[in-house]
């Protein structure tokens, strides 16, 4: 156990040491991770937005790479994709009814990693990753609202209840992922 803590503290280490492009190469894995969570898609009858992986990868961006490479991992993820690789259904998704938690995603993965700097707690650290998730909702509903011209009863009921206890359960995976690939020292 003692062998796995130095060599990933090292890793650490070296990550936060390491220059500029290889943090930018950090943030477009991150990108494509969360491009590979957006095709992992499950539609339910009740809602247009489908369930996705997507929110996992996005706060674990932040938890990793930090406030700004995680956020700029999610803003690279949404360029891409408006650029047109395929994660998204199509290229325009980024002004549909999605649009909003896409850009959520940049605010959230900078909302965790500023977390990562500032939580005492573990308890704390996991949640400022359902703040994350907030925030996306916030987005998703605000844009789909205007879309799809739906109330605030609608809204809730086809753009964030159907998803709570399911980000939720991500949400948790995410920060006990980033606990276990964090060393204690970036930590707080």
């Amino acid at each position: 156990m003692d062998v796995y803590r130095a060599k990933r503290q090292y890793i650490f280490t070296k990550i936060e040491e390491a220059g500029f492009a290889y943090k930018i190469s950090l943030s477009f894995l991150f990108a494509c991770l969360t491009g590979i969570g957006a095709m992992l898609r499950l539609y339910t009858p009740f809602t247009p937005v489908p369930i996705t992986m997507q929110v996992f990868f996005v706060l674990l961006s932040g938890a990793l790479l930090g406030k700004y490479y995680g956020g700029l991992s999610q803003a690279m993820y949404a360029f891409l994709g408006f650029a047109g690789i395929p994660w998204f259904t199509h290229p325009s998704a980024i002004f549909g009814i999605t649009g909003g938690y896409i850009i959520g995603f940049v605010f959230a993965s900078f909302a965790v990693g500023l977390a990562r700097e500032r939580a005492k707690t573990k308890i704390a650290f996991a949640i400022s990753m359902m703040l994350g998730v907030a925030i996306i909702y916030a987005f998703g509903a605000f844009q789909f609202s205007l879309i799809m011209k739906t109330g605030i009863y609608e809204t809730l009921m086809m753009a964030i209840l159907p998803f709570i206890a399911i980000d939720f359960v991500k949400a948790i995976g995410a920060s006990a992922a980033s606990f276990l690939i964090m060393p204690e020292s970036q930590r707080r």
